[in-house]
């Protein structure tokens, strides 16, 4: 089988900004939404909430 696109995929950070910085800023996705008091957010890379 072969992998078409990501669904849903979570990582665990020490240093949220900066990871967002890395896949915000230079990946691309777009920030949707923040939880846990700012200490998660959401990214999309645009189909869908979990992309």
């Amino acid at each position: 089988m072969k992998a078409r696109h990501w669904g849903h995929v979570v990582f665990y950070v020490k240093d949220l900004e900066r990871s967002l910085e890395l896949y915000r800023d230079l990946v691309g996705f777009k920030e949707v939404g923040r939880t846990l008091g700012g200490k998660a957010a959401g990214l999309t890379a645009g189909r869908t909430h979990h992309e």
